[in-house]
């Protein structure tokens, strides 16, 4: 995408091969794998646990909802903590380094599956300038 501005300057944004920010619905049970340019990373989370206010209740503290997350490269694997929420203890960000490059690791969401008592959650990758 290339923005021309009024003056004679020119910014140019480029599709980074390496990036791979985004959003990511998980449950525990599942691993997804993302790769880009044959650089790939799997990635799960375990240990969910939620105590947020649930959908149509009145509740006196929202609550909070945390997991382990995990990510495994051909370098190896990071598992770091996170939480949404009232967090007091747990990060409510991380920051991981997957393939030489920087993210910062966000719980967004935790959500009960049905009636089942698993739950999926949302979790958001960005990538940090170096």
């Amino acid at each position: 995408i290339c923005v021309i501005g009024t003056l004679t300057a020119t910014s140019c944004k480029k599709d980074d091969p390496y990036n791979i920010s985004g959003d990511y619905q998980l449950t525990e049970a599942a691993t997804i794998t993302v790769s880009r340019h044959k650089m790939p990373v799997k990635i799960g989370v375990s240990n969910i646990t939620s105590t947020l206010c649930p959908p149509n209740a009145l509740c006196i503290a929202q609550g909070f909802g945390s997991a382990d997350v995990a990510f495994k490269t051909n370098d190896g694997q990071t598992t770091v903590k996170v939480c949404s929420g009232m967090c007091t203890t747990i990060p409510t960000k991380e920051k991981v380094n997957l393939n030489d490059v920087n993210y910062e690791v966000t719980l967004t969401d935790v959500k009960l599956i049905g009636s089942t008592n698993k739950f999926s959650v949302l979790i958001s990758l960005k990538k940090l300038s170096n």
